[in-house]
């Protein structure tokens, strides 16, 4: 209403300013020329006139012929300027007759804009503050409250009732961090504890400005408060996951790579010894088979905890795998301690475990190395061990052996496959299986995982499990990373050429064929001779991957990306990063490790983990798909939880290029 009165007013105005003079000059002018030319004959009928006279009316003829003129060029911009000023008088006396209505327009307006704040800073757990250290006021914002677990009507707002529910431990480091920014009027950006006023003890993330006057006296300052435990629960929970193992809570391989890497230290500088024990748990597969996964649970979690009887404080226990630990024995003076140790653990395997009323009896293997006698870097000494595991275990299971350099059968075996690989390379008998990747909410084939297979000539089709360590030893992974992009380059431009309507297919980067220094070049070089669309291709990297040498990672990610190639995360989950590095990472999509997804539904810490990791995604603007799909629960869970795309056996194994053609023809349905 106030809009149409505005614009009558408006026009009103509009049409007494349109009114032009021309219209009038003209009328003037042919009523000049009537006049004059009257006069002229009035002129010629008076006769015996004299100068004078004649004088006299030429003026009266000229006075007659400007004067007009004048009127219109002079007088009548005066009564436009009159006009002008009686429109403002009656602008402001419409806009006095409805100040109270324009004032409640302008007021529900603030109100409606104050809502929508509110309700954003609820959304984020972000709440305001602003404080006037001259008059002594505080504001918080009603999110502030509630952070602080308070109410407007049972707190004043004031730097004393904030710092009251600081953490004890951390009001000195905060308020260093205020004074900082009182004295020199800058900005400030910290992370601190609060004890809320029902006794939770809350993350908070706090940003503030001050403001001075030119002498530096602080007049205002002002900033906000984010409530970040539930995404600081999340981190937490992926660094333990990337240290730790879920179901025994021991150290992984990575964690107890550093510790060994800290007690070579350590021993060289005191010229000590330590010892490495590889221990392996005999048959656990056949437990497995025969009383189920949750026995064989149960069973690795008692195991771990005998084999923890026998380690002092400063040793360590690690869970490499399903059925494989390490134990980290320091300051060894003999080697027979070593071996003491080992004859202790056997001899407490022996009694059978009860487990959900099952009476298992397993026994173990154990391997010993020994720094610096059998390798000086926590590589060698866990190879050697094993070594010597799988030599006691291919004699007698349930002993020990210490490494020995005579060990060189599974060396032998290595170097074997090493120079097999060499071969293949050059006779091409690598293949390249396609995975189908589904989309959740569509049923619909949304893309393939290219993996390699090695059809040997003697073997068949080997897995890539039993060489890629081989090539990674050997130095052939590039090439063979090479020869997978550009295998799959031209497939997937083949079934474009075939008609088929194609995917875009994800391609696994290693970390070393990631760092080589012709990496971009090699990939520019695929998609430019298969003349494949780069929409066409993704590359997979490892978060390990991302997590070393990030300046070099992130500038090689931002050349990928202004390539146009599309980047995702691999095994996400399974390595430590941060929320704050994982925002500046170019990538749209995250890959839920496969370890994780084999426990849903029932498995709580996967559970737990799975949802963490959907939840960081969506938070990221991220997409999502997990792989290691074989269940129609499993699927109903990653469904019901927001995850975007899944692989696994559940829809198809990774299949040879012709039957992975049905699934872009739309023939194969699960």
């Amino acid at each position: 209403m106030l809009r149409e009165a505005a614009g009558m007013q408006k026009n009103h105005l509009k049409d007494r300013s349109s009114r032009s003079p021309f219209r009038l000059l003209l009328i003037v002018a042919i009523s000049i020329m009537l006049i004059e030319m009257s006069l002229m004959i009035l002129f010629e009928q008076l006769p015996g006139m004299s100068y004078l006279q004649e004088t006299i009316l030429d003026g009266v003829l000229l006075t007659t012929l400007v004067f007009p003129v004048l009127y219109i060029f002079m007088f009548r911009p005066l009564n436009a300027h009159v006009d002008a000023l009686e429109a403002t008088e009656e602008r402001l006396k419409w806009q006095r007759d409805n100040l109270e209505e324009i004032v409640q327009g302008r007021t529900a307006e603030l109100v409606e804009s104050g809502r929508r704040l509110t309700e954003a800073q609820q959304l984020a757990h972000i709440g305001s503050w602003d404080y006037d250290p001259s008059a002594g006021s505080s504001y918080w914002s009603d999110e502030t409250y509630q952070i602080l677990g308070l109410t407007r009507q049972s707190m004043t707002a004031t730097p004393g009732t904030f710092l009251h529910y600081v953490h004890p431990e951390d009001k000195s480091h905060l308020a260093k961090w205020m004074s900082l920014a009182l004295t020199n009027n800058g900005p400030f950006d910290i992370e601190f504890r609060i004890v809320r006023a029902d006794g939770q003890i809350r993350h908070i993330h706090a940003r503030a400005k001050v403001e001075a006057d030119d002498t530096g006296k602080v007049q205002r300052s002002f900033g906000t408060l984010q409530d970040i435990t539930d995404q600081r629960a999340a981190e937490e929970r992926i660094n333990f996951l990337a240290h730790y193992d879920p179901l025994t809570g021991l150290p992984n391989r990575a964690l107890m790579k550093d510790r060994i890497a800290t007690a070579i230290s350590f021993a060289q500088r005191h010229d000590k010894k330590l010892a490495v024990l590889a221990v392996n748990i005999d048959r656990l597969k056949s437990v497995n088979d025969t009383f189920g996964l949750p026995v064989g649970d149960l069973l690795i979690k008692n195991f771990a905890d005998r084999l923890a009887r026998h380690v002092r404080g400063e040793d360590s226990i690690a869970r490499l795998s399903g059925d494989e630990f390490l134990i980290l024995l320091q300051e060894v003076e003999h080697p027979e301690n070593a071996s003491q140790t080992a004859q202790r653990i056997l001899e407490e395997m022996q009694e059978s475990f009860l487990i959900a009323d099952h009476q298992v009896v397993v026994t173990c293997t154990i391997g010993i190395s020994i720094y610096p006698e059998h390798g000086i870097d926590p590589d060698v000494l866990i190879t050697n061990a094993n070594a010597a595991m799988y030599f006691a275990k291919a004699g007698e299971r349930g002993s020990f052996r210490f490494f020995t350099t005579d060990m060189n059968v599974m060396s032998a075996e290595r170097l074997l496959m090493e120079n097999e690989l060499r071969q293949a390379l050059k006779n091409d008998e690598l293949v390249v299986h396609y995975q189908p990747q589904l989309d959740l909410s569509t049923n619909t084939l949304v893309g393939f995982e290219a993996l390699v297979r090695w059809n040997h000539p003697d073997r068949g089709m080997v897995p890539p499990d039993q060489f890629i360590s081989v090539a990674e030893d050997a130095g052939l992974i590039v090439q063979i990373g090479e020869q997978v992009m550009r295998k799959a380059c031209f497939q997937a431009r083949q079934w474009q050429a075939q008609g088929f309507r194609i995917v875009p297919v994800a391609v696994n980067v290693s970390s070393v064929q990631f760092r080589q220094q012709g990496f971009l070049a090699s990939v520019e070089s695929a998609l430019k001779d298969s003349e494949l669309d780069i929409a066409y291709i993704e590359l997979e990297l490892t978060e390990s991957l991302l997590l070393s040498n990030a300046d070099m990672v992130l500038d090689v990610l931002e050349k990928l990306k202004k390539m146009g190639v599309k980047l995702l995360i691999d095994d996400f989950g399974t390595g430590y990063s941060s929320l704050s590095y994982l925002k500046r990472l170019p990538v749209y999509k995250l890959k839920i490790d496969q370890s994780f997804v084999r426990g849903l539904p029932n498995n709580q810490d996967d559970a737990a983990i799975v949802k963490a990791i959907i939840g960081i995604a969506g938070s990221l603007h991220m997409k999502v798909i997990a792989e290691g799909v074989e269940t129609k629960e499993q699927l109903a869970f990653l469904n019901a939880l927001g995850c975007n795309e899944v692989q696994g056996y559940f829809y198809g194994r990774p299949l040879p290029a012709d039957s992975a053609a049905e699934f872009l023809s739309g023939s194969h349905d699960k």
